[in-house]
C-alpha cells in the first residue's frame, strides 16, 4: 500500500522517549508508505513568568465556566498548546499527507483538525493511549476522527462500535534485551513512573524493603522521598536498570479491575527481568502468573510477594527466564500500525466475564 502518513506523537523528544511511536512509524514504512513524524511533545514545556500569568487570565475564567484547560491553552497563540496547533498545520502544509494519525498525548483542537482536512488530509485517525482515568473523553474525541481506537474498553456502550480496542504494548527488541545470562541482579525492587494516589498507596507498604523509585515528583512525597533515585530513564539506561534489579514492578494508575495496559508489561520481561504486576485479565492473557511473572491484588499482597521473591532468588530467576522466552514470542507493533491505516481489523477485546483467568 502506498500513501503519505503524518503521525503526531513523541518523536526525538528530549524528555519523553517512548519507543512505540517510532515502531508504529517504522512498521508503516515497511508497508511502503511515506511517513513523517510530528513531535507533539516538544511543546509541552510550561510557560514562564509573564506568559504564565497572562495565560491564567484566560484559563481560570474558562475553568469556572466548565471549559477544558488544555483546549483554552490551544486557542492562545503564545502558549505551548497554541504553538503545537500551528506547528501541526505547518507540518501538514509541508508534507501534504493523505492520513493524519494522532497518537494521543495531547488533544488537538477540533478547529485544527478541520483545517487539516481543508489542507488535503482525507483520513483522520486517533489512538487514545491513556488509561481509563478521563471518562467520556475518548467518546467525545472519537467524533472528530474517521477512525478511532483506545487501549481500554471502559467506554459508553453507545460508542463500542465506533471506538476500536487497540492495545499499545508490543515487543521492542531494539530497546529491551537480556544483557547477562545467568542474571545476578542487585537485591532491589524498582519502579519507574510518575506518582499517583494508587501507586503511592501500594508503594508505601514497601518502605521496609530495598525500594528504588525513578521518575519525576517522587521527592515531593514525604513518605517515599528517601527512595527516589532520579528522573525518568529511557532506552539503554532503562534496559540496564531492569536487567540489574531483582524485582521490577508494574503498577497502573487505575484499579486493576478496569481494562487497559501500558507498554511496561512487555518491556520488563523483554529485558529478562522478573516482573511483579497488577493482577488483570490483559496480563494473564499474555503471561502465566507464577510461571512467567507474578501478580498482586492488594498493597499487602504486593509486600508479601516482594518479600517472597527477594528471599527465593532461584525461583525468581526461573520465572524471569520463562517470562523472557514468552515475551520474545509476542508480536511487535506491526499489527497496530496496519489497524490504524485500515490494512487489518482491530483485535477483539479480551473477555472479562471470567476475569481473564486461566
Amino acid at each position: 500500500m502506498t500513501g503519505r502518513v503524518l503521525i503526531s506523537g513523541a518523536f526525538n523528544d528530549s524528555q519523553y522517549r517512548f519507543g512505540f511511536f517510532d515502531h508504529v512509524a517504522d512498521a508503516l514504512e515497511r508497508e511502503g508508505m511515506q511517513v513523517a513524524r510530528f513531535n507533539a511533545f516538544a511543546f509541552s514545556r510550561p510557560n514562564r513568568l509573564a506568559g504564565k500569568q497572562l495565560e491564567r487570565l484566560f484559563t481560570l475564567p474558562g475553568r469556572w465556566l466548565g471549559l477544558d484547560k488544555q483546549r483554552i491553552r490551544a486557542a492562545l497563540a503564545w502558549t505551548p498548546d497554541g504553538q503545537r496547533e500551528r506547528a501541526l498545520l505547518d507540518a501538514v502544509r509541508r508534507f501534504r499527507p493523505d492520513t493524519l494519525i494522532v497518537i494521543r498525548g495531547f488533544q488537538h483542537r477540533a478547529r485544527t483538525l478541520q483545517r487539516c482536512r481543508g489542507l488535503g488530509v482525507r483520513r483522520l485517525v486517533g489512538w487514545y493511549v491513556e488509561g481509563p482515568l478521563e471518562p467520556g473523553l475518548p467518546e467525545a474525541e472519537s467524533r472528530l476522527y474517521d477512525r478511532y481506537f483506545c487501549i481500554h474498553t471502559e467506554l459508553d456502550p453507545a460508542y463500542r462500535d465506533r471506538i476500536g480496542w487497540l492495545p499499545s504494548y508490543g515487543l521492542d527488541t531494539r530497546n529491551f534485551a537480556r544483557l547477562h545470562r545467568p542474571r545476578t541482579p542487585q537485591a532491589r525492587i524498582v519502579f519507574v513512573g510518575t506518582p499517583t494516589e494508587r501507586r503511592v498507596r501500594f508503594l508505601e507498604t514497601l518502605r521496609s524493603l530495598p525500594l528504588e523509585l525513578w521518575g519525576p515528583k517522587w521527592s515531593k512525597i514525604e513518605s517515599l522521598a528517601p527512595f527516589h533515585r532520579g528522573d525518568f530513564v529511557w532506552g539503554p539506561q532503562l534496559n540496564a536498570l531492569y536487567n540489574d534489579s531483582a524485582i521490577v514492578l508494574n503498577i497502573a494508575s487505575w484499579d486493576s479491575h478496569l481494562s487497559g495496559m501500558t507498554q511496561r508489561i512487555v518491556e520488563i520481561p523483554a529485558s529478562g527481568a522478573f516482573m511483579l504486576t497488577d493482577d488483570a485479565p490483559e496480563v494473564r492473557e499474555l503471561f502465566q502468573p507464577g510461571r512467567e511473572m507474578d501478580v498482586f491484588a492488594t498493597p499487602q499482597e504486593l509486600k508479601r510477594q516482594c518479600e517472597r521473591y527477594l528471599a527465593d532468588a532461584n525461583r525468581r530467576e526461573e520465572i524471569a527466564d520463562l517470562g523472557h522466552r514468552r515475551a520474545l514470542r509476542l508480536g511487535d507493533f506491526s499489527l497496530a500500525a496496519k489497524v490504524l491505516v485500515g490494512l487489518a481489523e482491530a483485535p477483539q477485546p479480551i473477555d472479562r466475564s471470567t476475569e481473564g483467568r486461566r
